[in-house]
């Protein structure tokens, strides 16, 4: 039988519409770091990060990808799947409260850069 389909070009017909096909996740690994910092330039520690992707425009498209705390340097370092079309969010929250030298307000910002600086304003300005 197999020989029958190979002589008749039915395998080759078979090869031929699976050439091409795309495998695997049409996406992009991002890599970068968000760095936190005060109105005065100083680095902010202690911030709760969640990324998130989704697509711009749609509020109940965004899920969590990862999740992390700046460090002493106000830093924190993320490596996400983005799907083609998606885009990649940073929200940054003040979990310990005047623990890190302030108490601020939630950020969010979209990550276009590898590296982004986000400039926290204190809480209730």
């Amino acid at each position: 039988m197999f020989l029958k389909l190979l002589a008749t070009g039915t395998f080759t017909l078979l090869v031929a519409c699976c050439y091409g096909v795309m495998y695997g996740i049409p996406g992009s690994l991002r890599s970068g770091t968000v760095r936190a910092r005060t109105q005065s330039g100083d680095p902010v520690p202690g911030l709760s990060v969640r990324f998130l992707t989704g697509y711009a425009g749609y509020a109940d498209s965004w899920y969590e990808s990862r999740t992390g705390t700046t460090d002493a340097a106000g830093a924190c370092a993320y490596d996400v799947m983005v799907m083609d079309g998606e885009s990649l969010k940073a929200s940054l929250s003040d979990v310990d409260g005047p623990a890190n030298g302030g108490t601020f307000a939630d950020e969010e910002l979209i990550v276009d850069e590898a590296d982004e600086i986000v400039t926290m304003d204190p809480a209730g300005s």
